[in-house]
C-alpha cells in the first residue's frame, strides 16, 4: 500500500503535511494506494474537484446538502425519531448476524459479511460505521447513502465521538460543524475501506455532521 501526501497540489512528506493548517482534506483510497491531499483555501480545493472524477459525486452531494440546510430551523422532531428507529434496527440485525457467525461486533470479517455483494445475499450495511474510539471499538453510529443526510451528530449523541470508520465503498464527507458547515474531511474509495484512527494523520477528528 503506497501513501502520498500534498497540499494545494504540492507533494510533502507526511511529517510537512501534519503541520499545516487545511480548511478541507480529501483522503483517496484507489485499490489499497491512499492519496491524502488537503487544501488551505476553498477555491483550491474547488480547482481540484472540477478536474477530479468525482466531480459528479461532489456536485450531487452538494446539491443534497442545500436541500438539508432548508430545515435546519425546524424542529426536526420526526426526522429524530425515523433515524433513532433505524439505528435501532441496524444494530440489532448487527448483533444478530454477530451472534450467529460467534464475531465480535468489531469483527472486520463481520463488516464484510453483512455488506455482502452477492446477488442472492440481502446486505445488512451497506454505507458507513463510525465508532467513538479507535480500533473498531467503543458505540458506534451506523449511516446510509441515499436521500436522507445526517445534519447533526447530536441527535444520536455522537458529536466529536468518531475516532475510527468503516467505508464500504464510495463517498462520505465529515463536517466539525453542524448542518455540513466548518471544515471538511472527504473520504472516497473504490474498495472497502478501515481505518483504525482517523487522527493517524494528524487530522483533527472533530466531526458534527455528514453526508454519504
Amino acid at each position: 500500500m503506497k501513501q502520498s501526501f500534498s497540499i494545494d497540489g504540492k507533494q510533502l512528506s507526511q511529517a510537512e503535511f501534519g503541520r499545516i493548517q487545511t480548511d478541507t482534506s480529501v483522503f483517496v483510497n484507489d485499490n489499497g494506494d491512499i492519496s491524502i491531499m488537503g487544501f488551505t483555501k476553498n477555491d483550491n480545493f474547488l480547482l481540484w474537484k472540477d478536474k477530479s472524477n468525482h466531480k459528479t459525486v461532489m456536485n450531487n452531494l452538494n446539491k443534497k446538502i442545500i436541500a438539508s440546510q432548508k430545515f435546519e430551523k425546524e424542529t426536526n422532531t420526526m426526522a429524530i425519531l425515523k433515524h433513532k428507529i433505524l439505528q435501532e434496527g441496524i444494530s440489532y440485525n448487527m448483533k444478530s448476524l454477530a451472534n450467529e457467525m460467534k464475531l465480535e461486533l468489531s469483527d472486520l470479517k463481520l463488516l464484510n459479511l453483512a455488506t455482502s455483494n452477492s446477488p442472492i445475499e440481502p446486505s445488512i450495511l451497506n454505507s458507513v460505521i463510525l465508532w467513538e474510539k479507535t480500533n473498531y471499538s467503543g458505540r458506534s453510529l451506523f449511516m446510509l447513502g441515499g436521500a436522507f443526510s445526517y445534519p447533526d451528530f447530536g441527535w444520536f449523541n455522537f458529536k466529536n465521538k468518531a475516532n475510527s470508520l468503516f467505508l464500504t465503498l464510495g463517498y462520505l464527507i465529515l463536517f466539525d460543524k453542524t448542518w455540513f458547515r466548518g471544515q471538511q474531511r472527504h473520504f472516497v474509495t473504490n474498495v472497502p475501506w478501515t481505518i483504525p484512527n482517523l487522527n493517524g494523520w494528524g487530522i483533527a477528528t472533530s466531526s458534527e455532521s455528514a453526508i454519504h
